[in-house]
């Protein structure tokens, strides 16, 4: 990647007493991390540029993350950049994570998604991609426009356009995800059909998108940045279009309901998948 660091810092930790692993995953991405890698045992990883002085950074990513990281759980690593590429790939697995939906390898009839994170998040490998994965198999078909809110990798639009949407619009904040998402679609071959921009996922470019109506809007963000989407969202959708959210936690879904139908929104049908909930939702009557 052009202008990409030549080596990087690898921070690990746990969540600590009093936090859990969406205050981390926020605080570890405040402090500077590109990206955000669950590891089986709870542990999160992320890197950031590496910093002139180790030792230094090291003590402000300590003090950045006091009360949220266990402070015996954290560890740091400086490693050369092809070492980070390397890392992600070995946390790869061949993932089937819908009935026709296959992140490598796959049979002759199967949609294959051959994802290279680079520093963005989606690669299929995650409880939150795979459930948003298995809810939109059954609506990509017939939606002509779909909106990726949040695109990372673009392993959700991607997937749509595989399936049969008709074109998709990508938007994230990040540089690097929308890099890393033009060039997945490259790959696979669906380039001329997803639209990708570098735009901030707030209430207020969702509004300024309200009159391009997507029969098909995705989501796979965090609670805290996805609750005051919900009602714009319900904007975007047309007429028995339907939304994909993911990325909740199992001890947060009672109160995501609840912001849901404050924004009249129904759930249609849900996923639980390693402590992570999706949903597919309808507009509500009204």
């Amino acid at each position: 990647m052009s202008g990409a660091p030549d080596a990087w810092l690898r921070v690990r930790a746990r969540p600590g007493p009093a936090a859990d692993p969406e205050a981390l995953a926020a605080a570890l991405l405040g402090a500077g991390g590109r990206a955000i890698e669950e590891e089986p045992d709870g542990v999160l990883v992320t890197y950031v540029p590496a910093p002139g002085d180790p030792e230094a950074a090291e003590a402000g990513l300590r003090a950045a993350l006091e009360g949220v990281a266990g402070e015996d759980s954290l560890e740091f690593e400086l490693v050369p950049a092809r070492d980070w590429r390397t890392a992600w790939r070995r946390g790869l697995e061949p993932r089937r994570v819908g009935g026709r939906l296959v992140v490598l390898p796959a049979g002759p009839d199967d949609v294959v998604l051959r994802i290279e994170p680079g520093l963005a998040f989606g690669t299929g490998a995650h409880g939150t991609t795979r459930g948003a994965l298995r809810l939109l198999e059954p609506v990509a078909p017939g939606a002509e426009a779909v909106l990726d809110i949040g695109t990372g990798t673009g392993i959700l639009a991607i997937a749509a356009l595989h399936l049969g949407a008709g074109g998709a619009l990508g938007v994230d904040p990040s540089e690097d995800a929308v890099e890393a998402a033009r060039r997945n679609a490259r790959e696979h071959g669906v380039g001329g059909r997803l639209e990708l921009e570098r735009l901030a996922v707030d209430a207020s470019v969702l509004r300024l998108l309200a009159p391009m109506p997507f029969d098909l809007v995705l989501a796979n963000i965090d609670r805290p940045t996805l609750e005051p989407l919900l009602a714009p969202m319900r904007g975007l959708v047309a007429g028995e279009g339907a939304a994909v959210v993911a990325g909740i936690l199992e001890g947060e879904v009672a109160g995501f309901r609840d912001a849901l139908a404050g924004a009249g929104w129904e759930v249609e049908e849900e996923v639980l998948d390693e402590g992570w909930w999706a949903a597919r939702l309808r507009p509500g009557p009204g």
